[in-house]
C-alpha cells in the first residue's frame, strides 16, 4: 500500500512516469519480455539575477562592473556563471526499462542516456576548476562523477530476481544486483530511514523531466522478502558495494560547495582570485578520496498488518556507511601556508539505524503515515571554515587547535573533520483524495511535517558543525575577536547545525480529464518551509522556502508536456535564495 501511495504522489510531480502501454514480446524458450521508457527534451532558465548577498567578494572581482559580493572565501562561481534568462540546462534524455521473465525468474534493467546542449557548450562568465576558471568559455565536466557529467549513458538498475510461492500463502522474493529499496514511511521529506540505504543523485534529480527514481543511486545488494499470508513480512539486505552521494558539479547552477564534488580538486580561502591561486599552485590540493568499505552494510525489516485497525507497521535495523562526505586533512609540513595540508573527502563507516514506520488507512481516500529513526553514532562534519583556516594558519588559538589539538598532528598525519552524535529523525504525513472537487476529476492533497534532533551537541562557542564556507567563522572561547565581514551572518552563532530542526512540506495536485482536444491537464503546487533550526544533513535550514507551481499536459497515453516555476526565498544561510528558475519539458512514452 505504501508503495502505491508513493507512486501516486511522486508521479504527480514527474511527467515521465511510465503509466502507459509497454511493449510486450517473446524470445522463445518461455522467455517473456516487457520494454518501456520515455524520451524527453527539457530546458531550465534562470529567472532572476545573481544577488551579492549570496556570492563571495573575490569571485565577483573577476567580473568587471559586477557589484562586489558580500560573502567570503571563493564561493560564487556557480552563481556568477548564469545571468537572468540564461539556460541553466537544455537536456535531451532517454530512460528505458527492460524486464525479462522465465517461469519464476527474471532480469530487470533500467538505463538512461542524456546530452546537455547548454552545459559544456555555452560560454559562461566565470568558469570552474576543470576548465581552469577560464571566463567566457564553456564549463568542463572533466573528472565529474558519471551522473554529473553533461553528456553520458548509464546502466542504473540491474538485478536478477526470483519469486516463489509456498503453502499457507507464504511468498519469497529474492533480488540480486543494483536495485532501489523502498524502506521507511516518509514521502516528501529527505534524511529519513531510506536515506540510510541509498545515496542521493542530485544532478540527475535536478534535470528537467527527472523521474522520481533518479534521485537515488541503486545499490548492489542481495535482497530477500518473506511474507506469511497477509499479516507478517520479513525483509533483509546485504550490500556488496558502497556508493556515495553525487553532488552538483562545481560551477553548475545548483553547486553550493565547489571543493567537495568529484573532479573539483581545489580549495582556497580569501586573498586572491581562484584563477591566481590555480596559476601559482598556491591552493589546497586534493588527495584521493577515502571511500567506505564495500562490505559491512546490511539491514532487516519486520512488517505487521494490524487488520482490525487497517494499519501497517514496520520495524527496521541496519548498519550502513555514510553517503555524505566529511573533510580529511593530511599534514604535508608544519610550516603554515596553503601547502601545509592537502584535503580529501572521507566517508565514515558503520552508521547504525533503528526505526519504525506506520501507515494507517481511514478510508479509500485518506491515510496517515510516518516514521521515526534513531542513529546512535551519526557522523556530523565540523564547520568547513574552522577546519580549513585552522590547518592553513596553524594558529595555536584556532578553535580546532584548542579543542581538537590539531597543532600537535605531525607531518604525514591526518585529521577527519567529524564527530559522532546520537540523532533522531522523524516525519508525520497525511494524504487525502477529493473526487469531483472544484471542477476537477480529483484533487489530491499531501502534507508532511518532519524533524531532526541531535543529542549532546556542544555550544557553538566551543565547537561548530555545519554552515557553509563563505559565511566564515564566529567568536569562540579562547579565540581572538571576530571580524564581522557580513553583518548579521558572520561572527554570529546562527546557521550552524542546531540541536533541533523541523519543517513542513505540502503538495496539491488536481486532474482535469479531456479538457481541450482530449488533453488532460494536471496543475500542481509544491510548498516547503524550513521552520526552525539547521539539521545535520541540510534537510532543514531555518527560513528557507520553496514554492513550485507546475502545469502538466497529458495528450493521450504517450505524449506529455510540463512547465514549472521554482521560487526560492527566505533563510539567512540559504545559498540558493537567488536561483529561481523556469523549467519546460516535452516528452513521449513508449
Amino acid at each position: 500500500m505504501k508503495k502505491i501511495r508513493k507512486t501516486l504522489f511522486l508521479c504527480a510531480t514527474s511527467a515521465a512516469c511510465f503509466q502507459t502501454h509497454a511493449i510486450d514480446f517473446s524470445l522463445g524458450e518461455g522467455i517473456r519480455g516487457q520494454l518501456n521508457g520515455a524520451v524527453t527534451l527539457g530546458a531550465q532558465f534562470r529567472a532572476e539575477s545573481a544577488s551579492p548577498d549570496v556570492y563571495a567578494d573575490w569571485p565577483s572581482r573577476a567580473l568587471p562592473g559586477l557589484t562586489r559580493g558580500q560573502l567570503q572565501g571563493q564561493t560564487g562561481g556557480s552563481d556568477l556563471n548564469f545571468g537572468k534568462g540564461d539556460p541553466v540546462s537544455n537536456v535531451l534524455k532517454a530512460v528505458v526499462e527492460l524486464d525479462l521473465k522465465k517461469d519464476n525468474f527474471g532480469l530487470f534493467l533500467r538505463g538512461s542516456a542524456w546530452n546537455d546542449f547548454a552545459l559544456g557548450q555555452k560560454n559562461v562568465a566565470y568558469g570552474n576548476y576543470p576548465n581552469g576558471f577560464q571566463a567566457n568559455q564553456p564549463l568542463s565536466d572533466r573528472g565529474f562523477a558519471s551522473s554529473a557529467q553533461f553528456s553520458n549513458a548509464e546502466l542504473r538498475d540491474a538485478f536478477f530476481y526470483g519469486q516463489f510461492k509456498g503453502a499457507d500463502q507464504t511468498e519469497l522474493d529474492i533480488r540480486v544486483g543494483r536495485q532501489l529499496l523502498d524502506w521507511g514511511g516518509s514521502v516528501l521529506h529527505t534524511g529519513g530511514i531510506n536515506a540510510g540505504i541509498h545515496a542521493s543523485d542530485y544532478p540527475s534529480q535536478q534535470r528537467p523531466g527527472a523521474l522520481s527514481s533518479e534521485g537515488k543511486l541503486p545499490l548492489g545488494m542481495l535482497n530477500a522478502k518473506w511474507a506469511t499470508g497477509k499479516l507478517w513480512s520479513l525483509e533483509g539486505f546485504v550490500a556488496y558495494e558502497s556508493r556515495s552521494a553525487v553532488l552538483p558539479g562545481c560551477g553548475t547552477y545548483f553547486d553550493v560547495s565547489s571543493f567537495a564534488p568529484q573532479g573539483c580538486d581545489f580549495a582556497a580561502l580569501a586573498g586572491a582570485s581562484e584563477r591566481s591561486f590555480l596559476s601559482s599552485g598556491s591552493y589546497l590540493h586534493r588527495n584521493t578520496d577515502v571511500k567506505a568499505s564495500r562490505s559491512g552494510q546490511y539491514g532487516v525489516s519486520l512488517g505487521y498488518k494490524a487488520q482490525p485497525w487497517d494499519a501497517d507497521f514496520k520495524l527496521y535495523a541496519m548498519n550502513t556507511h555514510s553517503t555524505l562526505p566529511s573533510l580529511r586533512m593530511t599534514i604535508n609540513t608544519t610550516t603554515p601556508g596553503l601547502r601545509l595540508v592537502n584535503y580529501s573527502m572521507v566517508y565514515p563507516e558503520d552508521v547504525s539505524l533503528f526505526g519504525v514506520s506506520f501507515l494507517k488507512k481511514f478510508s479509500q481516500t485518506s491515510r496517515v503515515f510516518g516514521e521515526v529513526a534513531y542513529r546512535p553514532d551519526q557522523p556530523i562534519h565540523l564547520n568547513a571554515y574552522d577546519v580549513l583556516s585552522g590547518f592553513v594558519t596553524r594558529s595555536p588559538t584556532s578553535v580546532l587547535a584548542l579543542h581538537k589539538g590539531i597543532g600537535t598532528i605531525p607531518a604525514g598525519g591526518t585529521f577527519d573533520a567529524y564527530d559522532r552524535f546520537g540523532v533522531v529523525t522523524g516525519s508525520l504525513g497525511v494524504d487525502m483524495v477529493y473526487p469531483k472537487f472544484m471542477g476537477a476529476d480529483r484533487v489530491v492533497w499531501l502534507a508532511e511535517v518532519g524533524f531532526s534532533q541531535v543529542n549532546g551537541l556542544p555550544d557553538t562557542s566551543v565547537l561548530r558543525y555545519g554552515r557553509a564556507l563563505p559565511y566564515n567563522g564566529a567568536a569562540y572561547v579562547g579565540g581572538a575577536a571576530c571580524l564581522d565581514a557580513v553583518p548579521g551572518k558572520t561572527c554570529t552563532s546562527d546557521g550552524y547545525i542546531s540541536q533541533r530542526a523541523w519543517g513542513l512540506k505540502m503538495l496539491v495536485t488536481a486532474t482535469y480529464s479531456q479538457t481541450i482536444l482530449g488533453i488532460t491537464l494536471i496543475p500542481s503546487i509544491l510548498w516547503t518551509k524550513d521552520v526552525k533550526g539547521y539539521s545535520y544533513d541540510g534537510a532543514y535550514s531555518e527560513g528557507r522556502t520553496l514554492l513550485r507551481p507546475a502545469l502538466r499536459a497529458e495528450i493521450g497515453q504517450n505524449y506529455f508536456a510540463e512547465i514549472q516555476y521554482s521560487r526560492f526565498s527566505g533563510g539567512r544561510y540559504n545559498l540558493l535564495v537567488d536561483r529561481d528558475f523556469v523549467s519546460v519539458m516535452v516528452g513521449v512514452r513508449f
